[in-house]
This record gives C-alpha cells, structure tokens and sequence, in this order.
C-alpha cells in the first residue's frame, strides 16, 4: 500500500512526480507503457527513486496508481543455436602444408643438433654428391 494516494503528495515530490508524469504522457499517449520505448537512461533512477519516496511495491503498482498500464514483459523469439563448424577449426590444404613445413623445420633443427654433437653430417652437398656417385659407378 503506498504512503500517499495519487493528488496528495508531498510538494517535495509533486514536481518531479509531474515532471515525470508529463515525460510518460508524451512517450506513452494511450498510457500503455511499452518497456521496448522505455527511457532507461532518464526516467530508470527517477521513477525508482518517486516509487520508494510514495511507498509503493514495485513500478508496475506506481504506474498503474497514475492511470498507466504496463505490458507484460514479452520473450524475445531467439533461433535455435546452429552447430556447424566455423573456419577456425577446418583442416585445410594450407593447414596441412604449414604443419609439414613445421615438422621439416623441427627436422632440420634437429639434425643439425645431432650433426654438431656427434660431428656426422647428415645432409648431402653436391661435392658429396659427386664423389658417391664417381664411387659407384667407377669413374
């Protein structure tokens, strides 16, 4: 139950009450109160602040005290949630050349690693090449 019916308020609150009143007048001229046209920003701490000061429950009570109705709050129709696979996680041609080319990477750091510990060179040059094959076939 509120402290003050509506017409007898304290003068302290009557001018913002009617500040406010003509705000939602204006917004809402058939005095339905649409939440999806309510002004947050500017109305929001001033009606919160007139309903605790007049005693009622909530803000729907306050409204409908001053000749307003509210709307029931509607749900928002939200689609369903797609599963499908984005790009990110797509195994493609590009990503298979790049894992291989950092696995011949690591490779190469690898044998170079193990060729200047044990002093064995695993990779050919063409001088190397050449004598391998004068070798085998007698030259």
């Amino acid at each position: 139950m509120a402290k003050y019916a509506p017409g007898h308020e304290p003068e302290k609150l009557k001018k913002y009450l009617d500040a406010l009143l003509d705000e939602l007048d204006e917004t809402y001229p058939d005095g339905v109160v649409d939440r999806a046209l309510w002004n947050h920003s500017r109305w929001d701490a001033m009606a919160g602040w007139l309903v605790e000061e007049l005693g009622y429950e909530n803000g729907k009570a306050f409204l409908e005290a001053y000749d307003f109705t509210v709307e029931p709050r509607r749900r928002r129709k939200t689609e369903p949630v797609k599963k499908h696979r984005t790009g990110k996680n797509r195994f493609t041609a590009m990503n298979a050349f790049l894992l291989l080319l950092g696995i011949a990477i690591f490779a190469f750091g690898l044998l170079r690693l193990l060729e200047g510990a044990f002093g064995v060179s695993f990779f050919l040059n063409p001088g190397r090449v050449f004598k391998i094959l004068c070798n085998l076939t007698g030259v």
